[in-house]
């Protein structure tokens, strides 16, 4: 019996130690017997936008001037290039061919275009090219632009680096050409820029030893101006242009390495119009971005299914059913409207709750609607443009609330 009442004793002494000990660690903080507040709930992130509050918003580029623009070449086969190009009919960004250029096991290759008329690049911002490298990037050595007097004296070149495979846009501020270029293999030292003095462009390919590469060229273009990107948000600056055809100016949307833009004016807006005028280019969809994200091409597109072609589609691309989708709500033909190169229309869209419409123009004053949808997938974001593997003057943008 005595036994009995020590063993009890110990026990009891041994849970009287427990309990100290966990009150002096409770007490420390160190462990808890009831759960804290911030385990019983999550706390979550409140994410608000401020609604865009302006009754209307304009933005237009038809009062530039166009010689804002000056193109150098369209790498067509009425243009007269010298040396070792040759016109490549199948692969090109618009028109109707580029010009490729290839080297083998280190040979320098080149190609020269005699300009119509001497052009002071001093008063230029920017040279723009579309460049597409065909062959590895690792194969090239030395690819470089040359400009040259009238005289025929070397006056700047650029090293073009930084290539990937496929289509690039090549964009070259002015202050970034050379006068002493002495990183390749022909290094030499130009004459520098002056007055009026650029009369000849050239391109020269050399590829490592052992190797071949190969490039083409297409719509060599230089810029006066750079501030029209300030009017946008964009997944990448580089499928932004200012373009001209004709008497047409514009913005000019290639859809090299990105495909959306947003206006930066407009960062959140529900109920509103929005329209702008389109000039068609080149084959390819291209349309309307609503309620849209440019960052992650979340929202609504109205589409026009490209040149040749007088049909259309609303869908949407979003986070459904835990993965992201492009659902299309609507589609439809136009039967005697057809988009052709180089003709202007105006697309508009009318989005008022749950309800999207959107109507099409030929004089930019009398719209017709085409399509419309219910859905609620998104109720507010940005108002913008986009590409898809096509090319287009865009200008007259209107968003009214």
């Amino acid at each position: 019996m005595k036994k009995y009442f020590n063993e009890k004793r110990l026990a009891f002494f041994i849970v009287f130690v427990v309990f100290l000990v966990c009150g002096y660690l409770y007490l420390q903080g160190k462990i808890f017997f009831l759960p804290k507040k911030n385990d019983l709930s999550e706390l979550k992130n409140t994410m608000t936008e401020i609604p865009y509050m302006k009754k209307e918003y304009r933005l237009t580029y038809s009062d530039r001037s166009l010689d804002k623009v000056e193109y150098l070449s369209h790498f067509e086969d009425v243009e007269k290039w010298q040396g070792d190009g040759e016109f490549d009919y199948t692969d090109f960004v618009e028109g109707k061919s580029s010009l490729s250029l290839s080297s083998q096991n280190h040979s320098r290759s080149k190609a020269i275009l005699e300009l119509p008329q001497s052009l002071n690049f001093s008063d230029f911002s920017k040279l723009k090219l579309f460049l597409d490298v065909r062959s590895g990037t690792d194969k090239i050595e030395d690819l470089v632009i040359v400009l040259f007097q009238g005289n025929g004296q070397e006056a700047a070149r650029y090293p073009i680096r930084e290539l990937q495979a496929g289509w690039n846009l090549l964009t070259v501020p002015q202050k970034d050409f050379s006068e002493d270029y002495t990183n390749g293999p022909y290094s030499k030292k130009g004459s520098g820029f002056k007055e009026g003095e650029v009369k000849r462009v050239s391109f020269e390919l050399i590829s490592r030893p052992k190797t071949s590469a190969s490039v083409n060229l297409d719509l060599m273009w230089i810029e006066k101006e750079d501030n029209y990107i300030e009017d946008w948000n964009t997944d990448t600056p580089k499928i932004l242009s200012l373009g001209k055809t004709g008497s047409s100016f514009g913005l000019l949307v290639s859809g090299i390495g990105g495909n959306l833009a947003n206006l930066r004016e407009i960062s959140s807006a529900k109920n509103f119009s929005f329209s702008a005028k389109f000039i068609a280019l080149k084959l390819g969809n291209f349309g309307l971005f609503l309620r849209g994200n440019y960052q992650n091409g979340f929202g609504y597109y109205f589409m026009m299914d490209g040149v040749g072609a007088g049909s259309w589609e609303i869908y949407k691309i979003g986070q459904f059913d835990n993965k992201v989708a492009n659902i299309s709500l609507a589609k439809g033909i136009i039967q005697n409207f057809e988009l052709t190169l180089g003709t202007p229309f105006w697309l508009k869209a009318e989005l008022k709750g749950t309800h999207l419409t959107f109507l099409l123009s030929v004089d930019g004053e009398n719209f017709i609607k085409i399509g419309e949808t219910d859905d609620r997938s998104f109720s507010s974001g940005g108002a913008g443009i986009f590409t898809a593997n096509s090319m287009y003057l865009v200008d007259d943008f209107q968003f009214n609330l």
